[in-house]
């Protein structure tokens, strides 16, 4: 009934056009008069075609209507979504995990999603790029956690001694973190490398907020919350350029 009622309504607003007679005809023109939309013997015909446009500008403008108002929920959606996001982040969690993370989140996050949104050539490059960058993460949470299980089945009597350091390149990597070795078989090249850019750029503070975690239970939670909100992101930033893609154009030769 009310929507009925708001149909109608609609629908008197809209109308913009009336019958006129016009050398023994039954003409639809446009309220200003300027637009003969078809003149017919009978005045029925031109009610009968009045009708026609009015339903069809009646459906044009509800499809608007009803687009602006998907648009603004989505907006707003999304606006709510951000905010809770960040609330989120600024709050303490109930793990330490998760506030050890909360810490980091909001560095780690620009520079990943900046070199993932620069690879806009092709899809390759940015699957090869999670992984890429997944596996390198996967490798340093272990790494870690292989080092404080070592350190925690020496005896309470064990001597550590000093042994010479070796000279190394100042610019070299650590092992295993060579930007050569950082290449998947089958892997596309250029989303590698951006995925060791991006993962130079996060990986101490990675380490540093994940190495003062003690609790083997904080260490989980913070592993979890690290990649479910990494793959969180990947879908929000292929989201975003879904949007933004387009045909490059190529100059004429």
């Amino acid at each position: 009934m009310m929507k009925n009622k708001f149909l109608r309504l609609f629908v008197r607003n809209l109308i913009l056009e009336k019958i006129v007679q016009e050398d023994g005809k039954w003409c639809v023109k446009s309220e200003d008069g300027l637009k003969n939309l078809g003149c017919f013997e009978t005045k029925e015909k031109a009610v009968k075609r009045l009708k026609q446009v009015e339903y069809f500008k009646t459906h044009e403008h509800l499809e608007k209507e009803l687009l602006l108002r998907k648009n603004i929920r989505e907006a707003v959606r999304e606006f709510v979504k951000k905010q809770l996001n960040e609330e989120e982040m600024q709050n303490p969690g109930e793990n330490t995990g998760i506030n050890s993370l909360k810490t980091i989140a909001k560095q780690i996050i620009p520079i990943i999603g900046d070199n993932f949104k620069s690879l806009t050539s092709n899809d390759e490059q940015r699957q090869s790029f999670k992984n890429h960058l997944l596996h390198a993460f996967l490798n340093m949470f272990d790494r870690i956690d292989d080092q404080q299980l070592f350190e925690q089945k020496l005896p309470d009597d064990f001597v550590e001694v000093e042994e010479q350091p070796k000279k190394q390149n100042p610019d070299e990597d650590s092992p295993g973190e060579q930007e050569d070795d950082f290449n998947l078989e089958g892997e596309d090249r250029t989303g590698a490398n951006y995925a060791f850019k991006a993962f130079k750029g996060v990986q101490k503070q990675i380490e540093s907020a994940y190495g003062i975690l003690e609790n083997q239970e904080d260490r989980e939670v913070f592993k979890r919350g690290f990649f479910s909100n990494l793959k969180a992101y990947f879908e929000r930033w292929e989201g975003e350029l879904a949007g933004s893609l387009k045909e490059p154009d190529v100059p004429t030769l």
